[in-house]
């Protein structure tokens, strides 16, 4: 993605996640459109929120944080 706003997360989420999915997310303003489509459960980092527990269901970015930097590190060079 050449540029990350709004509308270019929209059409990747659109052509990438399944309808009826939950799409978990940081407070970025970017993914504030989010098709109606899919449940959004944002966490606000900005507040100091990192997981948030909603019934059986925790809505957290962690996963995918984690995995980001370990291919970040491959990518680098740096894995140990």
């Amino acid at each position: 993605m050449m540029r990350v706003n709004g509308p270019n997360l929209k059409n990747a989420i659109m052509e990438h996640v399944q309808d009826g999915s939950i799409v978990c997310t940081d407070d970025y303003f970017g993914y504030r459109p989010m098709p109606k489509i899919f449940t959004h459960k944002p966490v606000k980092h900005s507040a100091g929120e990192y997981a948030r527990r909603e019934g059986d269901f925790t809505a957290h970015t962690n996963t995918v944080e984690s995995t980001f930097s370990l291919l970040k590190r491959g990518i680098i060079g740096t894995f140990h």
